[in-house]
């Protein structure tokens, strides 16, 4: 807990950078932004349901009879409720009106019935849900690319934690960031709302928190693509292929399955067919009334034969033409599901169809709007059968009571939300787990022709030794890489396995089997080591990996004379200092070997000096001290060799001499300004 407590402490200030800080705070204020468009709409929407309510009231005063009315028909309209603020944008239809009659009609209005409803639609994400999912998975692809960048400090952390500990708990502080970030931003939009007298209740909150897990878990997912796409060696190939993920997953595969929606509903009977049979149905009923009873006045309400018709169209007709709806709205039942299932195959798609449903304005909505209408339907016919031919009232009433003209569409959630959900953070572990088998492939291995230079450079041996210094120069990484693999690996690393007669020494034993386990210490380079790091983190990142306590580790700093350390980050302490932190971690812990990677470069003789006594402690004491160098040394200037590394054990004298003659220069340019 205390290594993760560490490491989410890094991450958390990582996150402060100054690109991740404009990019988020511009996210924040464009999704608010995008929040305010979404009010004004909704308030447009509430103007609107009043004005509706007025206007309705006011036609059914006009009529002067129920025939008037049953012909001229009712409106119905539907109204999204408070969550279509956060996506308007996001919906299948927006403000909706039905009309029905006593007759055949029920249309609603922009025709979204049958197959209309499944109709390509503009793309675009102008609204809160859209404006995460568009920029937000764009941020969370570049952190994630940026996760495997610094591979010296990866290796020097997994070094003393391992590297699975080391990347979980990575991985987990991300996300725990992503959340309390996409918290913050939902809840600012929340303010807004509350703000702009947007009513929210608990079932909007529920919604929202629901939304929360969506949004983070599909963030989540970009950010692995991320990991995984940066873990690869060329990263030029994976910045290429970061931006083909995200042009694929947020613009290719939703245009994709709404042109599959809109192409699938070839087999839907037309909406002019069903007027058309709905109409046939009413006119063949006229047809019969008349052959069957000639001409009879309707108007006489009280006569049997005229009921006897009535009652007849109520149970056959009526119910026909009933049925026609019922077929077209199961059709449409049907391709809704279709289009749940195939958008919960993949995160973005699945987001989108999260964000239509929520909004109440989504497809199952509108299908919902449809079952209401027909219902309001059957109760308006019958409404009227019941005024105009059972009683003998001439003041029309009002069908309309207690609203029920407005429909309050609510936020839904299908099942396939659920297992949408489930899915991306099945896809999320997967990528995960390719990114560190990535970073694994990384950190612990060398291609066949990287390992073939090491080879042909050390001519059949590596030889290191205990009774003197062990230091290599070195023209770049190759061989740190190849001694940290070995020396983390032991005789599962390549050293046996190509140029068999390449075999690695201490004092003429040879270890080229060496098993894994008998301790190893990797210290990276002073300029591999973050700057953002604070060192009270530092401080916590190694007590926690190397299990010693806390202030063990302080003492340790104290003692090799870096005094004024805590507060202050990595990159704020003096160049020595920086140095001297490096190599304190040999005192906290015993280990069999210990790789330092140039830690001394630039830095004065006291330095030099106090390090190679150190190596010296450790190889007496039955360690073996290795270090790596990419000082240019006058000696091997004077021989250049095609190698990249090289043994030069006679470096420490050099060292000193160079560096000491670097402090008397300085020195006397000092004593040379004082006279001035």
């Amino acid at each position: 807990m205390k290594f993760f407590a560490s490491i989410f402490k890094i991450k958390l200030k990582s996150f402060f950078k100054l690109q991740y800080v404009v990019a988020g705070v511009l996210l924040i204020v464009l999704a608010l932004a995008f929040c305010l468009v979404g009010i004004i709409q909704f308030k447009d929407v509430e103007k609107s349901m009043k004005e509706f309510r007025e206007f309705e009231d006011l036609k059914v005063l006009m009529y002067f009879n129920y025939t008037y009315y049953g012909v001229a028909g009712l409106q119905l309209l539907m109204v999204p409720g408070p969550n279509m603020v956060l996506f308007h944008n996001s919906t299948a239809a927006n403000e909706l009106k039905a009309h029905i009659d006593v007759g055949d009609i029920l249309n609603i209005f922009s025709t979204y019935l049958g197959k209309e409803l499944f109709r390509e639609k503009p793309g675009g994400y102008k609204d809160f849900a859209g404006v995460i999912l568009l920029f937000g998975s764009l941020l969370a692809l570049f952190i994630g690319f940026q996760t495997p960048k610094q591979k010296e400090f990866l290796r020097f952390i997994s070094g003393i934690t391992g590297l699975k500990k080391t990347f979980t708990a990575i991985v987990l502080a991300k996300v725990i960031l992503f959340f309390i970030y996409l918290a913050v931003i939902l809840a600012l939009a929340a303010i807004l709302m509350v703000i702009c007298n947007v009513p929210i209740n608990m079932e909007s909150i529920g919604y929202m928190l629901y939304f929360l897990l969506v949004m983070t878990a599909v963030i989540i997912f970009f950010d692995a693509w991320g990991t995984l796409l940066g873990s690869l060696k060329n990263r030029i190939t994976g910045g290429v292929l970061l931006f083909v993920v995200w042009f694929v997953s947020i613009f290719l595969i939703p245009a994709v399955i709404n042109s599959f929606m809109a192409n699938s509903t070839a087999q839907f009977t037309s909406n002019s067919t069903i007027d058309m049979t709905k109409l046939k149905v009413l006119m063949d009923f006229e047809n019969w009334a008349k052959k069957a009873n000639g001409k009879m006045d309707l108007a006489k309400r009280n006569n049997i034969k005229v009921r006897e018709i009535i009652e007849k169209y109520w149970k056959d007709d009526f119910t026909a033409i009933q049925d026609k709806e019922t077929k077209r709205r199961d059709q449409m039942k049907k391709q809704v599901h279709l289009f749940h299932i195939i958008s919960m195959l993949y995160p973005s798609s699945s987001y989108l169809a999260v964000g239509q449903d929520l909004s109440s304005g989504g497809y199952k909505s509108v299908i919902d709007f449809y079952d209401y209408v027909c219902k309001v339907k059957e109760k308006y016919v019958r409404y009227y059968l019941d005024k105009k031919f059972y009683t003998r009232e001439v003041k029309v009433e009002n069908f309309v009571k207690n609203e029920s003209n407005l429909y309050r569409s609510k936020s839904i959630l299908s099942l396939s939300s659920f297992a949408g959900l489930g899915l991306t953070a099945l896809y999320t572990m997967l990528l995960y787990f390719a990114a560190y088998l990535g970073c694994k492939q990384n950190l612990f291995s060398l291609e066949e022709k990287e390992i073939q230079e090491v080879y042909n450079a050390a001519k059949g041996k590596i030889e290191f030794t205990r009774t003197e210094p062990n230091v290599w120069k070195v023209t770049d990484m190759l061989l740190a890489i190849f001694l940290y693999i070995f020396f983390t690996l032991g005789s599962k690393a390549f050293a046996a396995k190509k140029g068999g007669e390449t075999r690695i020494l201490v004092d003429d034993r040879d270890i080229t089997e060496r098993e894994p386990g008998d301790g190893f210490l990797y210290i990276c380079s002073c300029d591999d080591i973050p700057g953002c790091i604070s060192m009270d983190d530092f401080v916590l990142l190694v007590s926690a990996g190397m299990k010693v306590p806390v202030e063990t580790v302080i003492d340790t700093f104290k003692e090799q004379g870096i005094d004024d350390f805590r507060g202050k980050k990595y990159g704020q302490l003096n160049a020595d200092d920086m140095s001297k932190v490096l190599l304190a971690l040999t005192y906290l812990k015993g280990f069999a070997v210990y790789l330092v990677n140039d830690i001394a470069r630039g830095r004065f003789m006291d330095f030099a000096i106090q390090m190679t006594r150190r190596f010296d402690d450790l190889q007496k004491q039955g360690a073996l001290a290795v270090y790596l160098t990419t000082v240019n040394l006058e000696e091997l200037e004077k021989k250049p060799e095609d190698k990249p590394f090289k043994d030069a054990r006679y470096w420490n004298g050099d060292i000193k001499t160079r560096v000491h003659m670097n402090k008397i220069n300085e020195n006397e340019q000092k004593k040379e300004q004082r006279i001035k």
